[in-house]
C-alpha cells in the first residue's frame, strides 16, 4: 500500500503538524477538506507531491462506511457535473469513477505508524477536539443554506432509493479491502 497522488487530479496528500511527527491523511469524502482546513488555521502544513521532503513518524486516518461514503461520491459528482442521478445509476459501468470513490485504503502511507478514526462513530471529534486540538472546544456553526442541504438530502434520498441489492452487494465486493481494514482497526 502506498499513498496514491496520481488519481483524478484530486490534492492528495497529508496535513502535517509542525513537529512534523504526526500527518492526517487525506481521504476524499472522509472530511478530508474540513481537517486540512482546521490544520492549516493552525500552522499545519499540506503536503502533496513533496512526500519525500517530509518523513511523519505517525499518520492518523479517517475511515468511513465504504457504502455511505460511495453515496456521498455519487453527490459530489451529481453536484459538480449537474447530472441527472437516476441516469447516472442506471449507466454506472464501474464502482471507481472519480476521486471521491478510489478505495480507501489506497491512500494510505507505505511506513509509518497508522492511527485509525472512524468518521461514523465519532472519531473525528477524537482526532480533531481531543488529539490534536485542532477544533476550537466549541467549533463555529457552519452557514447553512437550508434550501441548498434540503436539496442536497432529496437528491441523496433517490440515490439511495434507486440502489438496488445487487448494487449494493457490488459496492461491498469492490470496497472489501476498505471493509477489512475497518473491521480490523475499528472494531
Amino acid at each position: 500500500m502506498g499513498l496514491r497522488l496520481d488519481l483524478y487530479k484530486h490534492p492528495y496528500g497529508l496535513c502535517v503538524s509542525v513537529n512534523k511527527d504526526n500527518a492526517i491523511v487525506r481521504i476524499p469524502k472522509n472530511a478530508s477538506s474540513l481537517v486540512a482546513n482546521y490544520g492549516l488555521e493552525r500552522n499545519w502544513f499540506y503536503v502533496g507531491n513533496e512526500l519525500h521532503l517530509v518523513k511523519p513518524k505517525f499518520f492518523h486516518v479517517v475511515l468511513r462506511d465504504p457504502v455511505e461514503r460511495w453515496i456521498s461520491g455519487v453527490l459530489e459528482f451529481q453536484q459538480r457535473k449537474s447530472y441527472p442521478v437516476i441516469k447516472f445509476l442506471e449507466n454506472l459501468k464501474k464502482i471507481e469513477f472519480d476521486e471521491h470513490t478510489v478505495p480507501q485504503y489506497k491512500f494510505l502511507p507505505a511506513y509509518g505508524k497508522l492511527y485509525f478514526y472512524n468518521m461514523d462513530d465519532g472519531g473525528l471529534d477524537i482526532l480533531l477536539k481531543h488529539k490534536f486540538k485542532l477544533f476550537p472546544q466549541t467549533p463555529p456553526l457552519p452557514k447553512i443554506n437550508s434550501t441548498k442541504e434540503t436539496k442536497k438530502r432529496e437528491i441523496q434520498n433517490r440515490i439511495i432509493e434507486a440502489m438496488d441489492k445487487s448494487l449494493v452487494n457490488d459496492i461491498k465486493e469492490y470496497y472489501a479491502k476498505d471493509y477489512k481494514l475497518i473491521k480490523e482497526h475499528l472494531h
